[in-house]
């Protein structure tokens, strides 16, 4: 799982806090690595719309297609990312999703990538 909590959901977006920790399948010396951070990003964008977070049964999906995605730097062992995930479009089941991971304020990571 990649995401630790949920701190904001609605109909259109979602913010998530993750703590990247050692012994984590996706996470190697260097910190989180890219596909972590791409799945922290589709994990955040599962969240939105859900409104009873303890109770409601888990959706299912899966990215579709990326679109863009930049890495300024990838996060560190120890370190808590917050990742925020905003609904842009939808249509026909297909959702283009926005999504961008920060740590202490500054933006490290971003995507534009299409869920189903």
């Amino acid at each position: 799982m990649f995401v630790d909590s949920v701190l904001a959901s609605d109909n259109a977006s979602a913010t998530t806090c993750f703590c990247v920790l050692a012994g984590h399948p996706l996470v190697d010396k260097m910190g989180l690595t890219e596909g972590g951070l791409l799945e922290n990003m589709a994990q955040a964008s599962v969240f939105i719309g859900v409104d009873d977070i303890l109770h409601a049964a888990p959706k299912h999906g899966m990215v579709a297609a990326v679109l863009t995605m930049e890495i300024m730097r990838r996060p560190a062992q120890g370190e808590e990312v917050l990742t925020t995930a905003t609904v842009v479009e939808q249509a026909m089941g297909i959702k283009k999703i926005e999504a961008s991971v920060s740590v202490s304020g500054e933006i490290i990571a971003s995507a534009t990538f299409k869920v189903v």
